[in-house]
């Protein structure tokens, strides 16, 4: 719906090569939210599965578990590629879910503001703060006010121009508990890998949600 909405917004025998332009600048923007999307569901499936087959959490403190933890398992080395799969794919998914964020921006930006923010300058917030009181900036006023999107954005910028941020195994004797942890940077402690996931898959949804209110601005539902 919306791609067609673009190709048709601007009626043919008033399109200039500029409007034209535009158009496939924008049709293009939208193709690579969907794409964004597929490798985010991508990186998503290895995060969760990479340890598949390696821990055992039915009894998270076995000794297998513990080996592992230690370095001395039988299986340590199929462990240390398991490990850096997690977090290459933790870390897409963060990059891809914050990408997307910044690309929906630009949509907005030539769509809704003609636009007025600079190319090289636009991103989800100012292209918040642009638009007029609607759904759509509702959307992204909660969006990016939560703690999940907070949490994401400053994983992406501590990646993007600090260091990598610690990922390991970790056996959690007191809640009988074992998997992947990240962190501790900047003020967040260090946190379980599903908690992690699961607040970056609360940000797409918080996307995917903003999407649908662009959808309705334009008077496509």
């Amino acid at each position: 719906m919306l791609r067609e909405h673009i190709r048709t917004r601007v009626p043919a025998e008033a399109a200039t090569e500029a409007t034209a332009n535009d158009a496939r600048e924008q049709l293009e923007i939208v193709s690579s939210l969907g794409r964004s999307s597929e490798i985010f569901g991508y990186h998503l499936r290895h995060a969760r599965d990479a340890f598949k087959g390696l821990i055992d959490e039915t009894e998270p403190t076995c000794a297998a578990n513990f080996n592992l933890v230690l370095g001395a398992s039988d299986r340590q080395e199929e462990a240390s590629m398991a490990h850096i799969i997690c977090e290459a794919h933790v870390m897409g998914c963060m990059h891809t879910a914050r990408g997307w964020g910044d690309s929906f921006a630009a949509l907005i930006n030539r769509l809704l503001l003609a636009s007025a923010i600079d190319e090289g300058d636009c991103n989800i917030f100012k292209a918040k703060d642009e638009l007029k009181p609607s759904e759509l900036k509702e959307e992204l006023e909660a969006l990016t006010s939560r703690r999940e999107f907070k949490y994401v954005n400053h994983f992406v910028n501590t990646v993007k121009h600090r260091r990598l941020i610690r990922h390991e195994i970790k056996i959690n004797f007191a809640d009988n508990k074992i998997g992947l942890v990240v962190g501790p940077f900047r003020r967040y402690p260090q946190r379980w890998g599903t908690d992690v996931l699961q607040d970056v898959v609360e940000v797409q949804h918080g996307l995917v949600r903003s999407g649908v209110a662009l959808n309705r601005h334009c008077g496509l539902g």
